[in-house]
């Protein structure tokens, strides 16, 4: 197995395990913020939706706040987030790591926040895939307020339709009306391809602030995992400050029955 990187050039860049596609990160400066998808599993069928007819706002694996200083940056209207370079592209022995810059910017080009994210894939493994979230954000000028919301959302999982599809989190609640706006230190979104059961999961790091973090997580309507620093609480992002915050994303085969999520989960934090 050999990882490796393809990039469209002010497009997109894609990681690759030989001939199969793990990842792409689109950058594009006509989007409205970066975003991951596709992201594929082990068997090689893409876990994320992007922009579905039910809300085009969704983007597969993504990062975005509706309130940043009253500015929505979740709809891409009144504030954008532009990519603004790779800093790191590197392969090593058991992984891939990108570290990329982003800006926070209002209609008037007025940046609020300088972004810096560290994507980490590792070397895949016949059952699961491995990916590695760690943001960094800057005020530039002035505190940042976030508001208390259950809708500020923050790091965001969409998955396509598929089959019986249900969300489970680390307290082993089961389904939509156990698992929504519940603390947790995992939360997985779990569905039929075919006759094999594919798995999504989004492991909080103890280090992230309100640690454990409530997760907004919906196997109804439609599939969709998110960690919310604010679902019940403001937080200020203090000028001379930075916050940190890490996530790993976990795609698996198999149920929770014949593949040991805990095990995952401790093998990150540890």
């Amino acid at each position: 197995m050999a990882l490796s990187f393809h990039e469209e050039v002010g497009s997109s860049l894609s990681i690759f395990n030989d001939s199969n596609l793990i990842l792409t990160y689109n950058y594009h400066r006509d989007l409205s913020k970066p975003y991951f998808h596709p992201v594929n599993a082990p068997n090689t069928q893409s876990v994320t939706s992007n922009t579905p007819e039910d809300n085009t706002n969704h983007h597969g694996l993504w990062f975005g706040w509706s309130n940043v200083n009253g500015i929505n940056f979740w709809a891409g209207e009144e504030g954008k987030i532009e990519h603004n370079k790779f800093q790191t592209q590197e392969i090593s022995d058991h992984s891939a790591k990108i570290i990329s810059t982003s800006n926070w910017s209002v209609a008037d080009k007025k940046t609020l926040i300088e972004q810096t994210s560290e994507i980490i894939v590792h070397e895949p493994l016949a059952d699961q895939h491995i990916i590695d979230l760690n943001f960094s954000f800057h005020p530039l000028s002035e505190d940042i307020l976030l508001p208390a919301s259950d809708s500020n959302y923050g790091l965001c999982y969409r998955s396509p339709y598929r089959e019986k599809q249900k969300v489970i989190n680390s307290d082993s609640r089961i389904g939509e009306w156990e698992v929504n706006k519940k603390p947790a230190t995992w939360c997985d979104l779990l569905a039929l391809e075919g006759n094999m059961t594919v798995g999504t999961a989004i492991f909080d790091h103890p280090s992230n602030p309100r640690y454990p973090t409530k997760f907004t997580a919906t196997d109804e309507d439609f599939g969709f995992i998110s960690p919310s620093l604010t679902m019940d609480e403001p937080y200020t992002i203090k000028a001379d400050e930075s916050l940190h915050l890490r996530y790993r994303v976990l795609i698996h085969l198999e149920d929770l029955f014949t593949f040991d999520l805990w095990k995952c989960y401790k093998e990150y934090i540890k």
